[in-house]
Order: C-alpha cells, then structure tokens, then sequence
C-alpha cells in the first residue's frame, strides 16, 4: 500500500490544502513558513506517530476542527490517481475537546488502532 492522496485541512498553517496528489516522485517545494513541515507533520498525526499528537495550538487560526484526509492503494503504477480502484479513503478529524480525533472511511467510524488502518510502505 502507497499514500495516493492526501487532504488536510485546519491544521497549523492549512486552511484547505486541496488534495494532493503523491506521486514516486514528490518533493515539497516553497517559501519559510509556507506549510512544508505542516503536512509532513499532519501525515505523522493520521498515522498516530509517537510524539505527533495533536494540541490546541495546532488547530488553524481557531477552528473548531482539523481533518486529515489520506487515501491509499496498492503499489501498481496508478500513484496519484483519486480514482484508482481498490484505493481506501481513510478521514480522521479531532476538535480541541477530542485531541486524540476519530477515523471513518466515509460511512462509519473505524477503531484508531495501527492494526486496523491500512498502512503503505514506506
């Protein structure tokens, strides 16, 4: 399994990064203080990487909700693609009073346990 895309939205610099597409080859590329380190950050949240958990500051200039939005599939030549097939859209969301957030994929919560999240290779 591959991360295909990614959406983040309300977390530290992010308003709505729009889905990115990630590719073989992905680099993040900008200016100082322009989000880079926010969305690897943001990929460590969803995955649950010990040190990465969330605090109050790291909501977006006050919202009230940050969503992580990660779809993943096999590894066969489709990186990139939304639309490629046995691809699963995980969303995680938290709110302040709920730091630790919750999954769904779409139509139900799922348990935030590492055993039970599809994982890609790394």
């Amino acid at each position: 399994m591959i991360i295909k895309t990614i959406q983040i939205k309300n977390y530290k610099s992010i308003c709505d990064s729009g889905e990115l597409k990630i590719t073989k080859l992905f680099a993040l590329i900008g200016k100082n203080n322009t989000g880079k380190s926010a969305i690897v950050d943001a990929i460590q949240v969803f995955w649950g990487t010990k040190g990465k958990e969330l605090k109050p500051s790291d909501f977006h200039k006050g919202s009230s909700e940050i969503e992580i939005t990660v779809s993943v599939g096999p590894n066969d030549g489709t990186e990139g693609s939304s639309k490629a097939k046995d691809q699963t859209k995980l969303v995680f969301k938290a709110t302040p009073q709920n730091l630790k957030g919750e999954y769904s994929n779409g139509k139900s919560k799922v348990t935030p346990k590492r055993e039970t999240l599809p994982f890609p290779n790394f």
